[in-house]
């Protein structure tokens, strides 16, 4: 978030006589904070959705025993895993965007800063 937009969104919300310039710089850092984990919330969480889904998986898959039953044995050999489950459910193409949509907002938070 740049600065001019978290002044821009101060000043929408505060009246004539408490804009952006009469805060104390703490006050600017706690706005900013604020904003920023209200804009990440929803990214993080669906980041952790991800990571743990791909992670059980992935835990899943290694953790496979053979154990003698049938039904459990072809179970890797069957794409029945949760591995294969999630690929194809489609998720993987979603976990895989979600990524790309944060490694190119972090490509462009650097770019700004850089600026």
């Amino acid at each position: 978030m740049k600065r001019q937009e978290l002044m821009d969104a101060w000043n929408a919300q505060a009246d004539e006589y408490n804009q952006w310039e009469s805060l104390g710089a703490d006050e600017m850092v706690d706005f900013a904070l604020e904003r920023m984990e209200q804009e990440n919330a929803e990214e993080y969480s669906e980041l952790k959705d991800a990571f743990e889904a791909l992670l059980n998986a992935v835990i899943d898959y290694l953790e496979y025993e053979h154990d003698g039953d049938p039904w459990t044995e072809d179970a890797r050999a069957m794409g029945e895993m949760a591995i294969d489950q999630l690929k194809n459910s489609g998720k993987l193409g979603e976990y895989r965007a979600l990524l790309k949509r944060i490694d190119d907002a972090d490509r462009e938070n650097l770019s700004s800063q850089e600026t």
